[in-house]
């Protein structure tokens, strides 16, 4: 248990581990951090690609409510002379 003086059991532990780690282990920590990175970048870029298509949703949400609605009756209207014929 640590008393905020000395570092706990734990900590010291984790921090010799730093030290004894070999200068390999560190070059490949580097290297899966920045293959973190590239990836958080890429998913970043693709986010951003896509956002002209979310705003144009955002933007006209009415239009899309429309389109839907025309939809509806279109198909209300097909199922009308499949069921009635066209009389």
């Amino acid at each position: 248990m640590c008393n905020g003086r000395e570092y706990c059991r734990r900590e010291r532990a984790f921090r010799a581990s730093l030290h004894d780690a070999t200068p390999a282990a560190r070059h490949d920590d580097a290297k899966v951090e920045a293959e973190a990175e590239a990836a958080a970048r890429a998913k970043a870029r693709a986010l951003e690609a896509e956002a002209p298509k979310r705003d144009q949703w955002r933007r006209r949400p009415r239009e899309r409510e429309r389109e839907v609605e025309a939809e509806i009756e279109r198909t209300e209207k097909l199922m009308h002379l499949l069921l009635w014929g066209p009389n």
